[in-house]
C-alpha cells in the first residue's frame, strides 16, 4: 500500500480507502491476518488513533473481523467480492456523470467502453 496522505480529507479515510483497494486488488486475501494497530500505525506513519478509527470503519462495514486475542482479520470471499463491485459501481457512477457532462448519452457511453476493451 501506497501511504501517500492528502492534506484535504481525513487521514483515517484514506487509510480505510486503501485497505478497501487492497482487499478488492487481491492484496489482501479473505484471511489475512492483519498486524497490530501500533504496527501497522508505524508503517503507515500515522497515529495509533487514526489506525484504530480506520480499522474500526472497516470492521463495522464487515471488511474486516476482529477475533478477539487471535486479532483483526480480512473478511472472507463475499466481503471482499462486495467491496471490489461497490468500488466498481462508484468508478463507473463517476464516468457516467463526467461523460453525461461532456453531452454523452447512455448508448454513446456504452459503445465508447466498448470500443475501449
Amino acid at each position: 500500500m501506497d501511504w501517500s496522505f492528502r492534506p484535504d480529507r481525513p487521514i483515517y479515510i484514506q487509510i480505510a480507502e486503501g485497505f478497501r483497494t487492497s482487499v478488492a486488488t487481491g492484496e489482501l486475501q479473505p484471511g489475512d491476518k492483519l498486524k497490530s494497530t501500533k504496527e501497522l500505525a508505524a508503517w503507515a506513519g500515522v497515529s495509533p488513533n487514526a489506525m484504530e478509527r480506520a480499522l474500526g470503519e472497516l470492521q463495522s462495514e464487515g471488511l474486516i473481523e476482529d477475533r478477539g486475542p487471535e486479532g483483526r482479520f480480512v473478511a472472507g470471499q463475499g466481503a471482499a467480492e462486495d467491496i471490489r463491485w461497490a468500488m466498481a459501481a462508484q468508478e463507473v457512477d463517476g464516468l457516467v456523470k463526467r461523460m453525461g457532462a461532456l453531452g454523452f448519452g447512455k448508448a454513446e457511453i456504452i459503445r465508447l467502453v466498448e470500443e475501449a476493451e
